[in-house]
This record gives C-alpha cells, sequence and structure tokens, in this order.
C-alpha cells in the first residue's frame, strides 16, 4: 500500500513516516523543508507548497492512504497574521481532496485541533461551534467542513482528529513558537530560566507523539475498510498543571539548579484543556501513553 504524508518534515509527520516505515509500508512525503528520515529505500520526498495546486495531481494520484498535517500550526502565529493562516491551511486541505484519485485513494485521515473548542470543557465532537479564538482554530473546522461535503459527494473516508496537546520526539524546541515541553526540557538541559506565562496553575491534555502515530495507522487501515466521515477528540483524557509538568521534567530530568520567572500574560490560552475521548473509547481499544513514562522517553530524546 502507498501512503502519502503532507506536513511530512514537522514533529508529528516525521514520527509517522519513520512508523511507516518501520511497518514495510510504502510512503511519500510532501513538504516545503526536507525531512529527517533516516531509510530512504521505502521513502520519497517532494519539496511542494501544497497551497499551490498546479502540478499537484501528477504526485498524489496514485496513493491509498493520506495523512494531512501540513498546516501553518501556531496560535500565537495565526493570531499575528489571521488572513495568511485561514487562506493557507484552507487552500492546502482543499488542494488536496480535488487532485487525489477518488477512485483509488481508500481513507483520508486529517489534523483537527482541540482549539476549536475555545475555552469551552464540553468538548464533545457534536458540539455546535461558532465562536473562534484564533484564525487557526477556525481553518482548522472549515476543514472539517471541507472534509465532510466531499465525503456526502465523493463517498471516500474523511476522519478528522482534534488533537489535545501533543509532545515527544523532532518537536521543535528552539522556535519562538515551541510548545511547552521541549522548551522547557531544552532549557533545563542548557541552563536557560524557565518562563511560565500566568501563575502555572493552568492545565493541559498531554498525549505523546507515539499515541498519535498509531492512532492515525489504526485508524486509516480500520476506515479504509468502510466509506464514512466521523470526528474524534484525541487526548489522554487527563488534565495537568503547568506547575505539576515542570516538577516532572525536573525529576525525572535529574537536573537540581534551575531557575523559574513568572511572567504576567493576558493571553496564555484557555485555564484548562482535558479531553473528552469517551466516542473515541466506545469505538475503538487504545491504551494512551502514561505522562510519566512519555516525559522519560522525550527528554532522552533531546539529552541525546
Amino acid at each position: 500500500m502507498k501512503w502519502l504524508v503532507t506536513g511530512c518534515s514537522g514533529f508529528v509527520g516525521t514520527n509517522i513516516v519513520n512508523y511507516l516505515i518501520q511497518k514495510n509500508e510504502e510512503v511519500i512525503g510532501i513538504d516545503i523543508k526536507k525531512p529527517k528520515i533516516n531509510n530512504i529505500k521505502l521513502f520519497k520526498f517532494i519539496k511542494f507548497d501544497l497551497s499551490v495546486r498546479k502540478g499537484l495531481k501528477d504526485y498524489i494520484n496514485d496513493v491509498d492512504y493520506v495523512i494531512n498535517l501540513a498546516a501553518i500550526v501556531s496560535i500565537p502565529y495565526s493570531k499575528k497574521y489571521p488572513n495568511k493562516t485561514k487562506s493557507t491551511n484552507v487552500k492546502i486541505f482543499r488542494n488536496i481532496l480535488h487532485n487525489i484519485n477518488i477512485k483509488k485513494t481508500k481513507c483520508i485521515i486529517f489534523a483537527s485541533s482541540s482549539a476549536i473548542y475555545g475555552d469551552s470543557l464540553k468538548n464533545y465532537e457534536k458540539k455546535k461551534i461558532s465562536n473562534f479564538f484564533s484564525a487557526y482554530a477556525q481553518s482548522k473546522y472549515l476543514n472539517e467542513i471541507d472534509a465532510k461535503n466531499f465525503y456526502k459527494k465523493y463517498k471516500i473516508s474523511l476522519i478528522g482528529l482534534r488533537y489535545f496537546n501533543l509532545y515527544g520526539s523532532f518537536s521543535n524546541a528552539n522556535s519562538r513558537y515551541s510548545s511547552v515541553i521541549p522548551k522547557w526540557i531544552n532549557n533545563l538541559i542548557k541552563k536557560k530560566v524557565i518562563i511560565i506565562n500566568g501563575d502555572g496553575n493552568q492545565s493541559r491534555d498531554f498525549v505523546h507523539v507515539d499515541d498519535i502515530v498509531k492512532i492515525n495507522y489504526m485508524l486509516a487501515k480500520n476506515f479504509g475498510k468502510i466509506k464514512t466521515f466521523k470526528l474524534f477528540n484525541i487526548g489522554s483524557g487527563k488534565s495537568t498543571s503547568l506547575k505539576t509538568l515542570l516538577n516532572y521534567l525536573v525529576k525525572f530530568s535529574k537536573i537540581k539548579k534551575y531557575k523559574i520567572k513568572f511572567r504576567p500574560s493576558a493571553d496564555f490560552g484557555v485555564m484548562e484543556s482535558k479531553a473528552n475521548i469517551k466516542l473515541f473509547k466506545q469505538s475503538f481499544k487504545f491504551n494512551f501513553t502514561k505522562l510519566d513514562k512519555g516525559l522519560k522517553k522525550t527528554i532522552q530524546f533531546y539529552e541525546r
């Protein structure tokens, strides 16, 4: 079987491509920068801007499964450049949908986001959503609408995954838009100050990238056999405060001396985030990686 992974050079994309290659699957990866992939026998990289439709069909006309991760994903960036974020993310997904071979492709898994829920803890998949805190959140919601309409018209399985806070190997630790776990691990290792926006009591649902990889593979194989449109929240179902998270990182990294700076911020995001994964659990048997195990593995990756 042949897989297309868009955004293959990113954090999640790199992990998914490596996993598929280990499974002896043939993979085409598309991105605007070259990925860190060791085994190139089963992998073909194509440098291409997916927001441009012309020429795309030539690359993706012969794939069985699609995993779409290509997007502008930073919420702070999307607030600074809302029009660019919304336009780019919508164009990318529409271009993929309108260039696949509907007679060949069995299933499309696409990345959505818990950001579409804003600050609501009532994050079940059928909840009606109307207010968006960022252009990124709105773009992901528009992707879902496009996917649903495409399924109705062409009867290809489209599965949207509303990710909560992802972490793990290959996550960028050095960008100004880096997420908290790689940034804090990097700062601890390099003896830099740990910056906490707000009071540190805000909490997040952290889910390890290994789980994301396995879920993408499992769902593609499962829903490739039938024709449907589904949305799933993907998180651990547990919420951890940033203060507790930092305590874990300090403990597991065995770093005794570090400095913390609390920075008042009116925009550190929602106060609490916790995935409602009832629908996913009803549909699949899956054990999520425990936070302590996932953090230890992630620290080992950045200590290499």
